[in-house]
């Protein structure tokens, strides 16, 4: 199968790049011991873990134990569910800890849509721009 162009992928590409769901310290162990066994039925890995003694992201995230991780990813290709300890730090709750990041296919886009977002009264954890204890 010829592999497809970066436009065809584009095209393609879906709204949802990722989503996120919060997760308490004391239950993140399991939690990841939970979706290191369920992903692999769904043709997912673990795609990335943050954590260890100096909490960054590991170049290999098996690297990383469960008892140690503070966000971990899973995904066919790329990280497209995390788990993690909310943003702010406070216990994970329905809401705190969840978020959803869209696609968009340029920074004027991603721009547009976080100006439009602010203006409608939305609250973020921080404006557009790398993020790179998550990639590059």
């Amino acid at each position: 199968k010829p592999a497809l162009s970066a436009t065809t992928t584009i095209k393609m590409m879906g709204i949802i790049n990722h989503a996120s769901i919060g997760c308490n310290k004391e239950k993140m162990k399991e939690t990841v011991e939970l979706y290191d066994s369920i992903m692999p039925l769904l043709g997912a890995k673990r795609q990335m873990a943050i954590g260890g003694p100096d909490m960054t992201k590991a170049s290999d995230p098996t690297t990383i134990a469960p008892k140690d991780i503070i966000a971990v990813a899973y995904g066919k290709y790329y990280p497209e569910f995390w788990v993690s300890l909310p943003f702010d730090q406070n216990e994970a709750t329905v809401g705190n800890g969840s978020h959803m990041c869209f696609n968009c296919t340029s920074k004027a886009q991603v721009d547009q849509v976080y100006r439009k977002a602010m203006e409608l009264g939305c609250k973020d954890n921080g404006p557009p721009g790398p993020r790179p204890q998550y990639s590059e």
